[in-house]
């Protein structure tokens, strides 16, 4: 982690003397934990995970890390840390306004956003370990690139293929189309978000070929979010499609802040085999976030069902500036 910290503040200290721009940072630090997970065969301690994250951004360069490491037990019940390993790395240069360089595999079309589930539907990445990103027009970004083995991928063994992309947005509405892996394992996405009535955005696409909660197939996606004056509402859907299992993932979170510093947090979230009603799993979890300053504490309780029940306490620290 040390040699990381150390890199990230060489490129903080080259794009400053480089470029003689203000640099803003950002930072991160998130440990969390579901405490203890009762089950009915007895207790266990799921460990604690810590997430770091550093930022920053310049006219000409952007770049970032991020860092997970878990505290837990192994085999033999002894408690120790695991290795760190790298969540996402990042750097994107800027030429000139209309010209990215980016070696960062989080640049997704916005209708690729499930607002539950706080990720993307992988096939609306518009970017990879290699891509020039290109603003012919205004609103219109036009990329091409490499898939490279390093570790701006999710894989260290991903094979070099070819990935495009093409995303346009406006004041009410966005779309995307990618192309993924053209060479060896051929897919693709077409997305759309419309956020043209106020306080809505409604998230959907078709991406075949492509993988989603450990499931692979073609996939319909769909992501709500609804903001009222002290309460949001957010939905999630996700149909995987594939010849021998059908799967489908449901998901509501509701969010109400009826203290300045205080919101709560309702969460449910429905797995489904489509072929068997035995395959079946739902995640009910309530809990508190309190915010004061640049600190951020949550306190909850989930229940699990699936093949069995399962009680955890799920909490976390946050701290961020």
């Amino acid at each position: 982690m040390k040699k990381i910290v150390f890199i990230f503040a060489v490129l903080v200290s080259l794009a400053s003397t480089l470029f003689s721009q203000e640099v803003n940072i950002s930072f991160e630090n998130k440990v969390s934990s579901d405490i203890i997970v009762l089950e009915e065969d007895g207790t266990s301690f799921p460990g604690i995970e810590e997430k770091v994250t550093a930022e920053f951004e310049t006219e000409k360069i952007d770049a970032g890390v991020s860092l997970i490491t878990t505290l837990s037990t192994n085999e033999n019940n002894i408690l120790g840390f695991d290795d760190y390993f790298i969540d996402k790395a990042y750097i994107v240069f800027k030429p000139i306004d209309t010209l990215r360089i980016s070696f960062n595999n989080n640049i997704f079309t916005e209708g690729s956003y499930l607002p539950v589930w706080d990720d993307n539907i992988s096939n609306g990445n518009l970017s990879n370990s290699f891509a020039v990103l290109y603003e012919p027009l205004e609103n219109l970004v036009l990329s091409t690139g490499l898939s490279l083995p390093s570790f701006f991928t999710d894989d260290l063994e991903n094979k070099i293929d070819f990935n495009a992309g093409i995303d346009y947005s406006t004041d009410f509405l966005s779309a995307g189309v990618t192309i993924r892996s053209l060479l060896t394992d051929f897919g693709f996405g077409i997305f759309g978000s419309f956020i043209g009535v106020p306080n809505l955005t409604i998230n959907a696409g078709f991406s075949y070929n492509d993988d989603f909660n450990e499931h692979e197939g073609n996939i319909f996606s769909l992501g709500c979010t609804y903001d009222f004056s002290n309460f949001t509402i957010s939905l999630d859907h996700v149909t995987v499609f594939n010849n021998d299992q059908n799967h489908m993932y449901n998901a509501i979170l509701i969010e109400s802040s009826p203290l300045e510093n205080l919101t709560f947090e309702a969460q449910e979230i429905i797995n489904l085999n489509l072929q068997d009603s035995d395959d079946f799993e739902s995640i009910t979890d309530i809990g508190l976030v309190y915010s004061y300053g640049n600190h951020n504490l949550r306190c909850g309780a989930a229940l699990s069902i699936y093949q069995g029940i399962a009680i955890s306490f799920p909490v976390y620290y946050k701290y961020s500036f």
